[in-house]
């Protein structure tokens, strides 16, 4: 009796990791709609929860727009560029071609990684590491969350 429970258990473990397995293989996938991508304004809980607990905040008004012939522009409070991108796996990779900014000096950061996540079709994510100075050892995570608007 115990036996034939065991096997019944075991059966469905299997089909449960299967199932899961399946649902999961069209994550990362490469497409990518074309179209306007922009920021969505987030919780209260989410920015309390991603501040203390990642040190990290959300960047807001970032529009990213993708074209069809592998092209973008991306805007930012701090500038405007331009270039094309790829996508290799669950990333998407921007390529500047040239960048207009128009920052002052109590906009002095770097970014460290121009790559964004895709979590779904829908959904684009980046973190990047940022400086309040050129010369300024304190750093702080800032996450740009996308999300498709349309054409």
């Amino acid at each position: 009796m115990k036996t034939k429970l065991f096997l019944i258990l075991k059966t469905i473990s299997i089909i449960f990791v299967s199932i899961i397995i399946i649902s999961c293989s069209g994550l990362g996938s490469n497409e990518l709609k074309q179209g306007t991508y922009a920021f969505k304004k987030q919780s209260r809980l989410k920015l309390i929860y991603y501040n203390y607990i990642h040190n990290a905040g959300f960047t807001l008004g970032d529009t990213l727009r993708i074209f069809e012939d592998k092209s973008f522009t991306y805007r930012t409070c701090g500038g405007l560029r331009f270039g094309t991108f790829k996508i290799k796996n669950d990333s998407l990779y921007l390529n500047y071609d040239s960048t207009l900014v128009f920052r002052d000096n109590s906009m002095n950061y770097f970014k460290y990684s121009d790559t964004m996540t895709i979590e779904d079709e829908n959904t684009l994510r980046m973190t990047f590491k940022a400086k309040t100075s050129k010369d300024s050892k304190e750093t702080f995570n800032a996450i740009t969350e996308f999300y498709y608007i349309g054409n």
